[in-house]
């Protein structure tokens, strides 16, 4: 699981020189398929798959947000070189998890439940109207 989400986090956080950036792609067009796709998964794999899930949205979203402050710090500039800022892409995340179904009401459960997490994005808890 560490390979994969390492993998993944470094895919999706490494600003692209053309193209679109993957990140935003990621959060709102790929992973609802595949809350989807969990949801009709039997317990063990369900259960496996949402950790990796969460694991790799925990990470590329952290990831986001240390990349953005460091061009800050370096550049002073708040350029998005992801295409939105990780406050945006969380807020919009949350939202889209608002539908819940037994896979993204455990992606709310793990993401709240990270002292981490809720400090880096309070966005999140605000979006889904738990502060």
């Amino acid at each position: 699981m560490e390979a994969c989400r390492r993998i993944a986090t470094f895919a999706l956080t490494v600003p692209r020189s053309s193209g679109e950036p993957l990140l935003p792609i990621f959060l709102h067009i790929v992973v609802p398929p595949l809350i989807t796709a969990i949801d009709r998964q039997q317990p063990p794999a369900q259960t496996m798959n949402i950790e990796l899930l969460v694991t790799i949205i925990s990470s590329v979203l952290t990831a986001s947000l240390h990349l953005e402050w460091a061009l800050h710090s370096v550049t002073g500039e708040t350029r998005q070189v992801l295409g939105q800022s990780s406050a945006a892409m969380t807020r919009r995340f949350a939202g889209a998890l608002r539908h819940r179904s037994p896979t993204s009401e455990a992606i709310v459960q793990r993401l709240t439940s990270s002292p981490a997490f809720v400090a880096n994005f309070p966005t999140f808890m605000s979006e889904l109207g738990l502060s």
